[in-house]
């Protein structure tokens, strides 16, 4: 399955990335989203845990203020109660799959956090 790099078609609340939902069911979703080149969403947190999938591109997830690399291949669980972070260095395709799903578009998805002193600066979005 080949999965295009290009932008989704629901722009993403408090993030400059774009998505598509791929299913949901009983507070269970999954979601393809992509952020461009150089973008990313800042520092947030949110009811669910998820398994982010990277399929496309390379990057940054920023975990209680360390950076793990983001590359075809990877995936990492992260706790909805920890404050997180995603920057991507190319246009980059993510796979979301969580619990206590809000739709891509929802402004319930996520709640923005002030920086963590720890986050490198390079990384801040």
């Amino acid at each position: 399955m080949k999965v295009e790099r290009g932008q989704r078609s629901t722009q993403m609340a408090n993030s400059m990335g774009t998505g598509d939902s791929l299913v949901e069911h009983n507070g269970f979703g999954a979601d393809v989203i992509r952020f461009p080149a150089g973008g990313g969403v800042a520092n947030h947190t949110h009811e669910g845990d998820h398994i982010l999938f990277c399929i496309a591109g390379e990057g940054y997830v920023v975990y209680e203020g360390e950076p793990h690399k983001l590359y075809p291949g990877v995936c990492y669980f992260v706790l909805g109660s920890v404050d997180h972070a995603i920057k991507a260095n190319s246009d980059l395709v993510l796979i979301a799959v969580g619990n206590k799903h809000h739709p891509v578009g929802s402004p319930k998805r996520m709640v923005p956090v002030p920086y963590n002193v720890t986050t490198p600066t390079e990384m801040r979005i």
